[in-house]
C-alpha cells in the first residue's frame, strides 16, 4: 500500500523547483509509505507525480513507482486482490511482465482496456495515470471509497493526493475554508464527498473516475450503490429460502476474507469482540489460519469491549494482543490528531483506532478491519429508531402538530424539560443530541430523507447559526447525496444506502485509513468486497432487521461457528469515553482552547456561541459530549493547518 500525489501547473510565469515541490508533497506522507519513494517530472509540462511505498506484495525494487509503460506513467495506492487472474489474461494477449506485483498488472490493464479496466478490479484503490499521448490525467477511486483521493483545481493549477497535507507543500495552494464543508462537519462530524474543508479541494467520490485534459475536469460514475438499490426495488423476484441465503452468504464471506490474506508479509485482525470482527476471525480460523488479533480497551467499563474480544480470541485460539487507553494516554496523542487526520474528523474513536493500529504495527504489516457490516446488514440501532420515528412523527400528523405547538409555547429551555420527561416513555430519545433543538428540527422534517439526516446529525442549523459569524452563518449547507424513499424503496434500504454513501467512506473508512497508514500498516476491509456488497444490497431487508434483531442473517452465519453467548449482546460500537476525558484530565485544555483559541481568533466562530457549548456540556449532563469533541477537534485542526 502507498501514498500518492501529483500536480500539473498550467499557470504562466510560475518560478519554483518542480522536483523539490513534488518531493516535499510526497514526503509529507512518509508515515503511509516508509519503504521507498519515487517521483516523475515532465519539466516541459510542469507536471509531476510522487509516490511513497509501503511494501506488501513483491517487496523487490521491481514493484516501485512511478511505473511507466507505453507513454503511460502511474502512481497508485491499491490492492487488486484478483491481479493474478488479470495478469494471466494479459499474458494471453501478448503482454510481458517483469515483476510479481499488482501495480504492473493495473498499468498494463489500463493500456489494454482503458478506463474499462476498472470493471475487472476486485479490491481497494486510488489510481493516478498520466497519458502523454492524450495529455490527460486520469484519477480512479475504488467502489466503496476504502482508499482516499483528493483533488484541487484553481486558476490552472491541478493537484491530487491521498491526503490533504500534501497540498500544503505546494506554493500555489489556496487554503480558503469552504463554508459548505464547515457546515457539513458541524452537522455530521465529518465532511461527506465531494465536499472538503477547503473551497477549491474536492474528494473524488467512491466509484468515480476523473479526467483532467489541461482545460477542464470531467467526472463520471462507474459504480453506484444507489443503482443496485433501485434495481432491487424494481425487481419482482420471490424471496429464496433462508437456509439457501445463509449458505450463499457464508460462501461469499469466506471468499472475500481469504482474498484479503494475500500478502508477502504477516497479517492480523482488529478484534473488538462484536459480530463483524468475530465473524472474520471465526471463518478464517475455520479455514486453517492462525491469527494474530488486536484490541484496545478503556478504563471506563461502559466503553470497554476488551473482555469480549479476549473471550472470542480464547475460544478461537488466536495470538491475542491488547492495550488500554487511559485519559492521560489520550492527552499524549492530542498533538498528533491534526497530523493523522489532516481534514477535521470528529469521530471519538479516532484515538483508539490509532492506538490499536500502532500496537498491531509492531507485529504485522497488514491488518483486517471488519468495517461495513452495520451498513450492509442493518446493524445500527438508529435504523430501528428511524422506523419508530417514521411511524410516530410522519405517520401521525396530530402528534407533530401538538409537539410543534408545545415547542412554540415552551421555547427551547422549556421544551428541553419536556423531552427529558418524554424520554422516560420513549427511551430512544435519550440518544438525541441537544434534545430540544434536535427534536424541534425533526418535527419540521418534510420527508423521511430529511428526518434521517437529522437523526444522524450533531449540531442543528439553528445551533450553527448561533455559533458561526457573518457569511459562515448565512451559508446554506451542502448535503450528502440521498434520495427520498417511496413505496418501491423501503426505509431500511434508504437508511443503509445513506450510510454506505456518506458515513461509511467519509467517517469510518477515513478514520481507519488515516490511523493505520500513520502507523505504517495496511488496513484491508474484508466485508467490503464489491461482490459481497452487491449481494448484500439485494438482500431483502427482512433478513437484515427482523423483529428488532439487527444483522439477522449475518448473525445466523456467525452462530454456526461461535457460541451465541460470546457475541450476542447489545451493540457498543468502537467508541471512546471523550465525555469523561473532557470532564477529567482534558478539561483545562478543552476550556482554554475553545474559550480563546483559533476558532475565536479566526473570526469564524462567535465567542459567546462556544462559551454556550462549554456551559451546556459542563452543566447539563444530557448535552452530547460528541458535539464538544468535534469542536475541540476542529480547533486543533485549525491551529495546525491554518
Amino acid at each position: 500500500m502507498c501514498r500518492i500525489s501529483g500536480f500539473w501547473d498550467l499557470r504562466s510565469h510560475q518560478d519554483y523547483d518542480v522536483m523539490a515541490v513534488i518531493s516535499a508533497m510526497s514526503d509529507s506522507m512518509i508515515r503511509g509509505g516508509p519503504d521507498g519513494s519515487g517521483c516523475f517530472v515532465d519539466s516541459a509540462e510542469r507536471l509531476a507525480l510522487g509516490h511513497r511505498r509501503l511494501s506488501i506484495i513483491d517487496l523487490s525494487e521491481s514493484g516501485g513507482q512511478p511505473m511507466k509503460h507505453n507513454g503511460l506513467v502511474m502512481v497508485y495506492n491499491v490492492e487488486v486482490y484478483n491481479f493474478k487472474a488479470i495478469k494471466e489474461e494479459l499474458i494471453g494477449l501478448g503482454y510481458k511482465f517483469v515483476s510479481s506485483c499488482d501495480s504492473e498488472v493495473v498499468l498494463k490493464a489500463f493500456d489494454r482496456w482503458g478506463l474499462a479496466c476498472v470493471d475487472r478490479f476486485r479490491g481497494m484503490f486510488a489510481i493516478a495515470i498520466w497519458d502523454s499521448s492524450s495529455r490527460s490525467i486520469f484519477l480512479i477511486r475504488d467502489r466503496m471509497g476504502v482508499k482516499p483521493l483528493y483533488w484541487y483545481y484553481k486558476d490552472g493549477l491541478f493537484m491530487f493526493s491521498s491526503e490533504l497535507k500534501a497540498f500544503h507543500r505546494h506554493p500555489g495552494f489556496d487554503r480558503e475554508i469552504d463554508r459548505q464543508g464547515l457546515f457539513l462537519y458541524l452537522k455530521y462530524g465529518y465532511i461527506p464527498a465531494p465536499f472538503s474543508v477547503f473551497k477549491h479541494v474536492r474528494k473524488l467520490e467512491p466509484g468515480h473516475i476523473l479526467v483532467f485534459d489541461g482545460r477542464s475536469v470531467s467526472i463520471r460514475c462507474y459504480w453506484d450503490a444507489a443503482d443496485l438499490y433501485f434495481d432491487k426495488a424494481r425487481s419482482k423476484r420471490s424471496i429464496r429460502p433462508e437456509e439457501e441465503l445463509e449458505e450463499e452468504l457464508e460462501e461469499l464471506l469466506v471468499d472475500s476474507f481469504k482474498l484479503r490474506t494475500i500478502a508477502d508479509v504477516d497479517f492480523g485482525v482488529f478484534l473488538s469482540g462484536g459480530v463483524d470482527s468475530s465473524l472474520v476471525c471465526a471463518l478464517l480460523a475455520r479455514e486453517g489460519f492462525h491469527l494474530k488479533t488486536f484490541t484496545v480497551g478503556f478504563d471506563f467499563q461502559s466503553f470497554d469491549e476488551s473482555r469480549h474480544a479476549r473471550s472470542v480470541a480464547d475460544y478461537l485460539g488466536t495470538d491475542h494482543h491488547e492495550d488500554f487507553c487511559t485519559s492521560k494516554e489520550a492527552m499524549g496523542l492530542i498533538g498528533d490528531l491534526p497530523d493523522i487526520y489532516d481534514e477535521p474528523l470528529g469521530d471519538p474513536s479516532c484515538i483508539p483506532t490509532y492506538l490499536v493500529s500502532k500496537m498491531a504495527s509492531k507485529r504485522v504489516k497488514v491488518v483486517l478491519s471488519a468495517d461495513g457490516g452495520d451498513e450492509l446488514f442493518g446493524g445500527y440501532s438508529r435504523y430501528i429508531y428511524g422506523l419508530k420515528l417514521k411511524k410516530i412523527l410522519l405517520g401521525a400528523p396530530l402528534v407533530r402538530t401538538l409537539s410543534n405547538w408545545a415547542f412554540e409555547v415552551l421555547g427551547v429551555e422549556g421544551f428541553s424539560k419536556f423531552t427529558r420527561a418524554a424520554s422516560r416513555i420513549l427511551p430512544f430519545l435519550r440518544s438525541f443530541p441537544s434534545r430540544a433543538e434536535k427534536l424541534a428540527s425533526v418535527l419540521k422534517a418534510s420527508g423521511f430523507a430529511e428526518l434521517y439526516g437529522l437523526i444522524v446529525s450533531c449540531f442543528t442549523e439553528d445551533e450553527m447559526g448561533r455559533m458561526l459569524t457573518g457569511d459562515f452563518a448565512l451559508a446554506g449547507p451542502g448535503e450528502p447525496k440521498a434520495f427520498e424513499p417511496d413505496g418501491a424503496v423501503d426505509l431500511v434500504d434508504f437508511m443503509t444506502l445513506f450510510d454506505i454513501k456518506n458515513y461509511l467512506p467519509d467517517d469510518i473508512l477515513c478514520k481507519v485509513d488515516r490511523a493505520s497508514m500513520f502507523a505504517s500498516i495496511e488496513s484491508r476491509e474484508p466485508l467490503l468486497d464489491h461482490k459481497l456488497v452487491e449481494w448484500a444490497i439485494k438482500l431483502p431487508s427482512g433478513f437484515k432487521i427482523r423483529d428488532g434483531v439487527t444483522k439477522y442473517l449475518l448473525k445466523r452465519v456467525l452462530f454456526k461457528h461461535l457460541p451465541r453467548e460470546l457475541v450476542d449482546r447489545p451493540k457498543m460500537g468502537f467508541g471512546a469515553p471523550v465525555g469523561e476525558w473532557m470532564r477529567g484530565d482534558l478539561r483545562d485544555m478543552v476550556v482554554e482552547r475553545l474559550s480563546d483559541g483559533f476558532l475565536v481568533s479566526s473570526g469564524v466562530f462567535r465567542r459567546e456561541g462556544l462559551a454556550r457549548a462549554l456551559k451546556l456540556f459542563f452543566e447539563e449532563s444530557a448535552f452530547n459530549p460528541h458535539k464538544l469533541w468535534l469542536l475541540f477537534c476542529l480547533e486543533l485542526w485549525g491551529e495546525r493547518w491554518l
